[in-house]
């Protein structure tokens, strides 16, 4: 019995090939571009002094750092594994070489022509008349039947603050590069800078928070939630966060082994709102850290006046 690391094809596909799980090599859809810095089945024959000759597809697409921004490479997932020799591509557009195969008389599957002839079957079945047999040839312009849109951008991010969801967490980062033509961290880096924040050292390598490789300090953190909540989107982005204490808190939090963090805003007891961040790390007791917390929380709650050690 045998089971895919994860789904859809190209992520799978990405395991098998660099021998890493899902949440290391960040192929998280079909599209999403391999990392050029991860080692692969491909390359390490052509170390071994083989020439690794592919007959089929990879779909792999390519790492954007790597190629133009209007590269045609970012626009399909049918791009070949690195260190691949292509001898005979079979992407989506393989019907010469279907043909050729019938040609010489093999028998090739046809999936689009089997899902005809069931359908064709449960329509019949249903009373419907068919006007045509069953065909997997050349599409026909037809009418719509069914479209779908991605939700807003203010709703995804209501969603990810809600449910943590990573790996729609790592397609928006990849998508902010796309709509860049650029690396989505530089591209981060260069919208705040535009609206005054230098994120200093921090340094982002995945959408989600999950890899150690991620820094970012505290106080880069709260000074974040500060510009972003007085931004023109600032009250839909604050408004998207997670309340808690009868609504005197919006915040997001997150955990890994031994790290634990919180930031977003606190509304005073005298009325006013001060943003923040806390991380802890290296910590023995997780309910200690739950305590600590509780505590800073209070403490911003009770007054307005600057704390010590911030001046968010």
């Amino acid at each position: 019995r045998h089971y895919a690391p994860c789904a859809p094809c190209s992520p799978a596909r990405a395991s098998l090939h660099t021998g890493l799980y899902q949440m290391n090599h960040r192929v998280v859809w079909n599209g999403a571009g391999l990392d050029a810095r991860f080692d692969n089945l491909a390359l390490a024959a052509r170390r071994a002094g083989y020439l690794p000759t592919l007959f089929g597809y990879t779909d792999t697409a390519p790492d954007p750092r790597h190629v133009a921004p209007r590269d045609p490479a970012r626009t399909t997932f049918e791009g070949v594994l690195p260190g691949f020799h292509l001898r005979q591509g079979l992407d989506e557009a393989e019907r010469p070489w279907i043909s050729w195969l019938r040609g010489r008389g093999h028998a090739v599957p046809d999936p689009a022509l089997l899902a005809a002839h069931r359908l064709a079957h449960h329509l019949q079945a249903a009373g419907v008349e068919i006007g045509k047999p069953p065909s997997s040839g050349e599409r026909e312009v037809g009418n719509e039947w069914a479209r779908h849109e991605s939700a807003p951008l203010v709703e995804i991010i209501g969603s990810l603050h809600r449910t943590s969801d990573n790996l729609e967490a790592e397609a928006v980062f990849r998508m902010i590069g796309v709509m860049a033509g650029t690396d989505p961290a530089e591209a981060i880096h260069s919208h705040w800078a535009g609206r005054g924040l230098d994120l200093g050292n921090t340094r982002i390598v995945d959408g989600s928070g999950l890899s150690r490789a991620d820094y970012i300090s505290a106080q880069s953190l709260a000074r974040l939630q500060h510009v972003a909540g007085a931004g023109p989107q600032g009250k839909v982005y604050r408004e998207s966060l997670n309340p808690a204490y009868g609504g005197a808190l919006r915040w997001k939090g997150g955990a890994m082994s031994a790290v634990r963090g919180w930031c977003g805003f606190v509304r005073t007891e005298e009325g006013g709102q001060r943003a923040f961040a806390m991380i802890f790390n290296h910590y023995p007791d997780g309910a200690a850290v739950g305590r600590a917390r509780d505590r800073l929380v209070a403490a911003m709650r009770a007054t307005d006046e600057k704390m010590t050690g911030t001046n968010e």
